[in-house]
């Protein structure tokens, strides 16, 4: 009897001990980098702000080296096709010349309204024009133009009448596809078609010259929807 006694008086001093453990707080247990479930969820409602301006990324100046580097590029070849045009008479090289000068005139004015876009793929259209004209000269000269004077025709001329078909589809297909039909670029299309056509009964240069040509106006209408697209 004692033993049990004993062992009852010592099971109740363990409760007792255990009762007078003060409890922890659980706020003792957060830190402050814990969000609560609730205020998470109020957080993901909460509409997206916009940046401030000076942590946009300045695409501008991208688009800006890109349309002064394709300016560029088409005033050195407005002034190299100066020498072709006094060495050859072609009606419709000297048309291809007057309207690239009419869309560089164009890129050159978005590109001081801050259309870079739109002045980068003008800049693009008026080179090709550029170069329809300089291939049509060529041809009728009989000889390519070098950089350092005449040379043999390269392997883009013999491949110029599959590339002039292709571009002329991918024109096409444009057209179709983003409903953009600017009237520049349906003449180009026209004209391509048509230099493709009379290339059938040209000479042999010269009916390469009139495919490749065909295959730079297919490229400036190109690039005048893509323009027309950006603005």
């Amino acid at each position: 009897m004692l033993i049990q006694r004993l062992k009852s008086l010592k099971v109740a001093a363990i409760l007792l001990a255990v009762v007078s453990i003060p409890a922890t707080p659980l706020v003792a247990y957060q830190t402050s980098n814990v969000v609560p479930l609730a205020s998470t969820s109020r957080r993901s409602q909460t509409p997206l702000q916009p940046l401030p301006a000076e942590n946009i990324p300045q695409a501008d100046g991208y688009y800006s080296r890109k349309a002064a580097r394709d300016l560029q590029r088409a005033q050195e070849k407005a002034f190299s096709i100066q020498y072709l045009a006094s060495q050859a008479n072609s009606e419709p090289a000297a048309d291809f010349v007057r309207l690239a000068q009419q869309t560089l005139n164009q890129a050159e004015r978005s590109y001081q309204a801050g259309q870079f876009f739109a002045a980068e793929k003008q800049a693009k259209a008026a080179n090709a024009l550029y170069k329809a004209a300089e291939t049509l000269y060529e041809g009728q000269l009989g000889y390519a133009i070098g950089r350092h004077g005449s040379k043999k025709a390269s392997k883009r001329w013999y491949e110029a009448p599959y590339r002039a078909q292709e571009r002329i589809a991918r024109v096409e297909a444009a057209i179709a596809y983003y409903q953009v039909n600017p009237a520049t670029a349906t003449k180009l299309l026209q004209q391509a078609r048509q230099l493709t056509q009379s290339a059938q009964n040209a000479a042999p240069l010269a009916s390469l010259a009139n495919y490749r040509a065909s295959e730079h106006l297919a490229n400036a209408a190109l690039h005048l929807i893509e323009a027309q697209r950006g603005l």
